[in-house]
């Protein structure tokens, strides 16, 4: 007898259960909608401001995790922003309670490293898109400034890339580096000017 109730009580005990492992259904109208965020080497990334159809937002915690209050079923578009960090806009047509966003951003410094890459291999065409991108997510790195100096160079538009490095001597004006360079841009041009 006890054996029996012990079965009926586990019996009754995994069918309670069984949601808890049943395929969700489309049969919700809402739902929380939780995500991870992480940057480009996989590593998690704390304080991502999300927001939800440009109303309310969220911040990923500390291993990049967020939850979105109960959202309606149907398409939501999302944006990712962090400081230092690419922002990115996507949407997801949210049509099961079980669906998770799984997402990664891209660090300002990685997108300079490809940028340098792609002015070293003479890239030109993936360079502008990455002076693009980079702009976007911070567009007062001097670091980018003299990058697209180095462009503008490549793309023979002398003038615009003198006007960088100027800019560039002005903020650093012990770096001698930034005068050869802006020497070397005014001697293709054809004039000198000391500095």
């Amino acid at each position: 007898m006890r054996k029996l109730i012990i079965l009926v009580v586990w019996t009754a005990v995994i069918s309670g259960c069984t949601s808890l492992w049943a395929p969700a259904t489309s049969d919700f109208t809402k739902a929380p909608l939780l995500g991870i965020v992480h940057n480009t080497e996989g590593a998690p990334l704390q304080g991502v401001k999300i927001c939800i159809d440009s109303t309310s937002s969220v911040f990923s915690d500390s291993g990049g995790r967020f939850i979105i209050p109960p959202t309606a079923k149907g398409l939501h578009y999302f944006t990712f922003e962090k400081g230092g960090y690419e922002t990115l806009k996507t949407k997801l047509n949210f049509t099961d309670p079980a669906q998770m966003i799984y997402t990664q951003l891209t660090s300002l410094d990685n997108l300079i490293t490809e940028l340098t890459e792609a002015l070293k291999e003479e890239k030109l065409k993936a360079a502008e898109s990455l002076l693009t991108r980079a702009s976007v997510a911070e567009a007062d790195s001097d670091r980018l400034k003299y990058l697209k100096a180095v462009y503008f160079v490549k793309m023979v538009k002398y003038q615009e890339a003198a006007s960088l490095i100027e800019d560039l001597i002005k903020l650093y004006p012990q770096e001698s580096a930034l005068v050869l360079t802006l020497n070397k841009i005014k001697i293709i041009q054809g004039g000198i000017n000391e500095y």
